[in-house]
């Protein structure tokens, strides 16, 4: 009798890590999926960062030859004025410009750069 309740728990116990290797097996196939979904996404937003950093960088570029058209276009002024002046032009306010929608992920990024413009701004204005 012994005996037959040690088989009859062995068996029920390979019954119990049957049920538990599939589930086990159901719970990776999800997370295989997901992982696989999120990649996806991940490899789609890192796509929208790169563009973007494009744009910042190319606005950049713009801002140093805008900054230096400036600089020459002063010509012969005292170097003091020109201090003051280059101080003045930078934290001049942007145009406005008119919003094309975008995606919510470009739209996320510019308000996250006007943000830290707003910050920037405010730590110059702390300083002066």
């Amino acid at each position: 009798s012994w005996l037959v309740a040690c088989a009859h728990e062995v068996e029920v116990g390979a019954d119990d890590d049957v049920r538990i290797e599939l589930e086990l097996n159901a719970e990776l196939a999800l997370v295989t999926e997901k992982k696989a979904t999120s990649a996806s996404a991940v490899a789609e937003f890192q796509a929208t960062v790169d563009a973007a950093q494009k744009r910042l960088d190319a606005c950049v570029e713009q801002d140093k030859k805008l900054e230096t058209n400036f600089i020459r276009a002063l010509g012969d002024i005292d170097e003091d004025v020109i201090k003051k002046l280059l101080n003045l032009y930078k934290r001049r306010k942007n145009p406005v410009r008119k919003e094309k929608g975008g995606s919510r992920a470009s739209q996320g990024l510019r308000a996250a750069g006007r943000r830290v413009s707003r910050a920037g701004a405010a730590l110059r204005a702390a300083d002066k």
